[in-house]
């Protein structure tokens, strides 16, 4: 009986560090907007040659009033070398239909597109990122988060 005790401890413990979020960052945008001037920075270590180890994911409510989402991404090397790069996100399938997960006033888009910079160095790259849209404030995001890519 103890160990079958012992055993459902382990499983238990394994399967909630399983389902963990591996959230690099995780930003509310107290007020239901993203200005931009709100910039976001985070660290990330990275392989040479590999592919970014994180994805983007948003939160909006009805109040955003568009169909698309650009975003500038700035890479900083461990040896101070800076790649930009800028990423636009359609909200929407090529058939109309929004992207969404979740539902009601608020609905979460992860990012389709793919950030393409490439890394020549191993190391801890510094990330910032801003909105880079047509209007100075984003009303209806509620949240930005950076997660990391699973291998």
């Amino acid at each position: 009986m103890k160990y079958h005790f012992v055993f459902l401890i382990i499983v238990l413990a394994s399967f909630m560090s399983g389902c963990k979020e591996d959230y690099l960052l995780q930003r509310k945008m107290d007020k239901g907007y993203w200005m931009n001037t709100d910039t976001i920075l985070f660290n990330v270590k990275v392989e040479s040659g590999k592919k970014v180890p994180f994805f983007i994911e948003n939160t909006y409510t009805n109040a955003y009033p568009f169909q698309n989402i650009y975003v500038k991404v700035w890479a900083k090397s461990p040896k101070g070398e800076v790649q930009e790069a800028l990423l636009l996100d359609s909200l929407t399938e090529y058939t109309g239909q929004w992207r969404v997960e979740g539902g009601g006033n608020e609905v979460i888009i992860p990012f389709k597109s793919l950030v393409p910079l490439t890394f020549t160095e191993t190391g801890e790259y510094s990330f910032k990122m801003i909105h880079y849209m047509r209007k100075d404030t984003l009303y209806g995001v509620n949240s930005v988060e950076i997660k990391e890519v699973k291998p």
